[in-house]
């Protein structure tokens, strides 16, 4: 995704349709090709993997330079060592989703509710969002430091350029991070 001249954020979606498991963190690898399906650069990291969710991996900031990135390969570079996920699944939730200004500056702001006695610390959250034929078209995303127990905080995602598309549907993904 486009953030600003030379810079784009890359995410990929993933799955772990495991109930009872999770994978240590496993690496990952972003390819990042031009049109002409010459190499622009790669982005590594390590993604946490939670018990039967979707999830995003997001690496924010990729520096494609002069050259317009046209595809981006993700996969992971490793085997999964996959653990049993003793505790229950966390579960957050997401209220008072409001986008401001997308023909300009746009603005998304939510609130981050934690319905559960836990105090959770280290959350990222993921924002994507989507034009009318349902292509995601834009990602952000923030960190939360801590969320109190049965209490919500405000969360913030910010772009620097206008969206050319016409916004049909966002969605905001929260990821804890999970101990083993």
């Amino acid at each position: 995704f486009s953030v600003a001249k030379g810079l784009h954020n890359l995410v990929a979606y993933a799955q772990n349709p495991n109930v009872e498991y999770v994978a240590e963190p496993i690496e990952y690898i972003f390819l990042v090709y031009d049109k002409d399906n010459v190499l622009i650069g790669t982005r590594e990291g390590y993604a946490l993997v939670p018990p039967t969710k979707t999830f995003p991996i997001f690496e924010p900031a990729f520096n494609a330079g002069e050259r317009q990135p046209a595809k981006a390969v993700f996969e992971f570079t490793a085997p999964a060592v996959w653990k049993r996920f003793q505790s229950k699944k966390p579960e957050l939730s997401i209220a008072d989703e409001n986008l401001r200004n997308a023909t300009t500056t746009p603005v998304l702001q939510a609130v981050l509710v934690n319905e559960t006695i836990n105090k959770y610390k280290d959350i990222e959250v993921v924002a994507i969002v989507y034009d009318e034929n349902g292509n995601a078209k834009a990602a952000s995303k923030t960190m939360v430091d801590v969320l109190p127990a049965e209490d919500q905080v405000p969360i913030i995602f910010t772009w620097p350029r206008p969206f050319d598309f016409a916004v049909s549907r966002i969605e905001i993904i929260p990821k804890l991070p999970i101990k083993i």
